[in-house]
Order: structure tokens, then C-alpha cells, then sequence
């Protein structure tokens, strides 16, 4: 994300925010290189109170994939994090049959 869309961010309320993104979607994926902050806190509530079921933040420099799910609309958080990393294998529990070598996502 570039510094101009990441003042954006910080620029504009969480309501104006979540009017950009979709409300539909069952899994939601960033891949951030520079914007891990941006993708964790901001748009993990945005997603959140958005009741996006599954949101991954794919952590290309620390080589790992976090996976939030049980969105709590009116606390714009997930309940539960966890993190895959390269040797181990990602399943999506909200897309039954869903699987992915980390290590693939990576080479």
C-alpha cells in the first residue's frame, strides 16, 4: 500500500472505511508486504464489523498466513487468530476443502 493510501486510512473514519468494502464475502485475503500494521488492525475490524466469517493476512516477509475468524460485528474483532507457517498445511474452516501447503504460497 502507498504511504498517500495508507494516510488515506488514517485520514478517514471506520464507518467511511467499511463503505468501501464488501459486505458479501465469505473469506477475505490480503497479502501485505509494507502494509502488515494497515492489514492487522485497521481492516480486521473493518472485516470484522463487516461479518466477513474468515479474513487471511497472507505476512509475505515473515513467510506465514494469519487466519482470523469468528467476527464480533459490534466489537470490530476477531476471536481467533491463528498463524500457519511455511512446512505446515492451511485449512479454511469457513471453505470446507480448502487446502494449501504454506510453503507453496511462497515459492
Amino acid at each position: 500500500m502507498s504511504p498517500s493510501r495508507i494516510s488515506r486510512w488514517f485520514s478517514v473514519s471506520e464507518e467511511e472505511r467499511a463503505k468501501e468494502h464488501p459486505r458479501t464475502a465469505l473469506l477475505v485475503v490480503e497479502v501485505a508486504a509494507d502494509s502488515l500494521r494497515v492489514d492487522r488492525m485497521l481492516k480486521g475490524r473493518v472485516y470484522a464489523r463487516a461479518g466477513i466469517p474468515e479474513y487471511w493476512v497472507v505476512d509475505v516477509t515473515g513467510s506465514a498466513v494469519e487466519i482470523y475468524t469468528g467476527p464480533d460485528v459490534s466489537q470490530g474483532r476477531y476471536a481467533a487468530l491463528r498463524t500457519v507457517v511455511v512446512g505446515e498445511t492451511l485449512s479454511s474452516p469457513t471453505l470446507p476443502g480448502l487446502s494449501l501447503r504454506v510453503a507453496d504460497l511462497f515459492a
